[in-house]
């Protein structure tokens, strides 16, 4: 008997270990565009002149900090039960339709990070006008007001967006 469960210990053990392989958050980097019906996926370009140096932000000799600023970014984050991928596809779906009803394309990159899906959406919103980038920020914040595990930005560098 105590061989069997030895036996079972060791088998629950190695099944957890061997989890799949999933992407490098290197890989999980794209640059969207979110059209009137569905966001569109295209090459990871140069987004931010800041890197990580253990932990802290450090600035590149040529850029300026505003430049790495993003007007708008969501994070979201998981405490061990991974993400809220509904609301993730709500904020996706909610973007394709104000851009519809503004009829132009509000952009924005999406960069996964974390082992359990975690994700960040940065916004720059220079498409917008100011009472457009407020506009779609209030109904954004209204949209994630019931999720437990994101967090909203305003004007912050998108940390975990990885440089091609």
């Amino acid at each position: 008997m105590k061989i069997i469960n030895l036996g079972l210990i060791v088998l629950i053990t190695f099944s957890v270990a061997c989890k799949t392989h999933k992407e490098s958050p290197a890989q999980n980097v794209s640059k969207t565009s979110a059209p009137e019906s569905s966001p569109a996926i295209t090459k990871p370009e140069e987004t931010t002149g800041l890197t990580q140096n253990s932990g802290a932000l450090a600035q590149e000799p040529n850029l300026d900090l505003k430049e790495n600023l993003y007007r708008l970014k969501v994070n979201f984050y998981s405490i061990g039960s991974g993400t809220e991928n509904e609301m993730m596809l709500q904020l996706e779906d909610f973007v394709g339709t104000f851009s519809a009803e503004k009829k132009l394309n509000v952009d924005y990159e999406k960069s996964g990070w974390g082992k359990e899906g975690e994700t960040d959406y940065c916004f720059r919103l220079k498409e917008l006008d100011d009472s457009q980038q407020k506009e779609f920020i209030i109904k954004t914040k209204d949209l994630l007001k019931g999720a437990k595990w994101v967090h909203v930005y305003e004007n912050e560098p998108c940390t975990h967006i990885k440089k091609p």
